[in-house]
């Protein structure tokens, strides 16, 4: 499935599977045997894919599922995040240039959104030694040719059903992959604002008021932005200043 620019392109390791039970759980347990600048693991079905709030359902044969792994030694873990807002910003960089004038934005903090429903998910593992992240393993699932979903499912869409036609696999994997090898080289140089305003140029529901809930109920706020430590800032009705790290929170959507 994917092309022979992809499978040609300098720095990338390219491992086609057609079924495991997780590109994510692959690429961890040969992490240190793999030591391209990127390795990509792409899979035609994974029988036990996970998103970051649970299973990842989806159609054999419809979607990307892959998994890219890096090592951003140069990378301290107190800038952790930047690995979510670059992958997150790919995903949506990629779509964009095969879907003009689409409004694809990003949910905080990983998931890839097309108005209500959500497109795409990522969920990110990463190896520390000492300060510093020695593996990052991105694993992304992109909804591309499904059009029907597991009532399990709150809001799924996919490419097909945003654009009224079925999409080339091969040329999604090539847009988002391009995406991200260009902004994994702009990291690894130090340069990350452009990382950074990117992810929250495209953040959904910003400076809007919608609902929420955290562990003491439901409320109404406006999203004011997220920190570079990753943590989401509200400002709730009373306008108090509310801010929560991952799984805190949630929207109500």
């Amino acid at each position: 499935m994917p092309s022979p620019s992809l499978k040609s392109r300098s720095g990338l390791r390219l491992i086609c599977l057609e079924e495991t039970a997780s590109t994510n759980d692959y690429l961890r347990l040969h992490a240190k045997e793999l030591q391209d600048p990127v390795t990509l693991a792409l899979a035609e079905h994974q029988t036990k894919g996970r998103g970051a709030t649970g299973a990842w359902l989806s159609e054999r044969g419809a979607n990307l599922l892959f998994s890219l792994l890096t090592h951003p030694a140069t990378l301290e873990a107190k800038d952790i995040f930047l690995l979510s807002q670059m992958a997150c910003l790919a995903v949506c960089r990629g779509l964009e240039t095969l879907c003009a004038g689409k409004g694809f934005s990003i949910k905080w903090p990983n998931d890839v959104y097309w108005g209500e429903g959500k497109l795409a998910g990522i969920l990110i593992e990463n190896e520390l030694t000492g300060k510093r992240v020695a593996d990052c393993v991105t694993g992304i699932g992109v909804n591309v040719n499904q059009t029907s979903f597991s009532t399990e499912l709150p809001n799924p869409t996919s490419l097909a059903v945003i654009e009224g036609r079925q999409l080339d696999r091969a040329l999604v994997l090539e847009a988002i992959v391009e995406q991200y090898s260009s902004l994994y080289k702009a990291l690894c140089q130090g340069d990350c604002e452009g990382i950074r305003e990117g992810y929250l140029k495209r953040l959904f529901r910003k400076g809007e008021r919608h609902g929420y809930k955290d562990g003491e109920g439901e409320f109404r706020a406006t999203l004011e932005t997220v920190e570079p430590s990753g943590h989401i800032v509200l400002i709730d009705d009373e306008g108090r200043r509310r801010r929560y790290a991952f799984k805190e929170v949630q929207h109500i959507i």
